[in-house]
């Protein structure tokens, strides 16, 4: 896997996202591996969306939104930090820390 640096992500960043970007992490597909093979981009945004984007295609993989997988209304709810510990995402809300 060759990770050079391209242009390309900020373009699907800057399109999928409405807020200011707050978190970028390399995370890992594979579980209980002995080296780190970061695969998947994680991107958080203070507009309260999250993402995931594959480093080999930066294709999106999936594309999710805290108001709506907690059944929040509050349009004030928002990201304001992000980060993974292993396989673990932590999001640093307005109002709380979840784990996703």
């Amino acid at each position: 896997m060759d990770h050079r640096f391209t242009i390309t992500p900020f373009q699907s960043l800057s399109n999928s996202h409405s807020g200011k970007v707050v978190a970028l992490k390399a995370i890992s597909s594979r579980r209980n591996t002995l080296t780190r093979d970061y695969d998947i981009l994680l991107s958080a945004s203070e507009d309260g969306t999250f993402a995931f984007w594959d480093m080999d295609t930066w294709n999106l993989l999936s594309f999710h939104n805290v108001q709506t997988i907690y059944n929040n209304d509050d349009p004030e709810l928002s990201i304001n930090c992000a980060d993974v510990f292993e396989n673990i995402i932590a999001l640093g809300l307005s109002n709380r820390i979840q784990v996703v």
